[in-house]
């Protein structure tokens, strides 16, 4: 099993990240302040190394297996397409607050 969040850049074009996302709130120290296009790059290997490199070091093979797209549908329809999902309350206490007084 793999969890992984996060991106890989690979031939993207860094000038469109100030377009998408706005600059932090917070930001680390060793950030100092710099821009988007300033802070990230893109990955410096091809197309091939990379999958090499990933399927390599993530004991990945060329198996596919089918979609569910049934369940994929549902989702979509159920959860994902609509507005009040995105835009939901939290409700429930995040596990680490369990127990705190409030």
């Amino acid at each position: 099993c793999l969890l992984f969040h996060g991106t890989f850049l690979y031939q993207y074009r860094l000038d469109t990240l100030t377009a998408c996302l706005p600059f932090p709130s917070s930001t680390p120290k060793y950030r100092v302040g710099r821009s988007h296009p300033d802070f990230v790059c893109n990955l410096p290997v091809t197309q091939l190394e990379l999958i090499r490199v990933l399927k390599e070091e993530w004991q990945a093979s060329d198996t596919e297996r089918a979609l569910p797209d049934t369940r994929m549908h549902d989702l979509l329809s159920l959860r994902y397409s609509r507005d009040n999902w995105h835009l939901r309350i939290k409700t429930q206490p995040h596990p680490t607050e369990i127990g705190v007084e409030r």
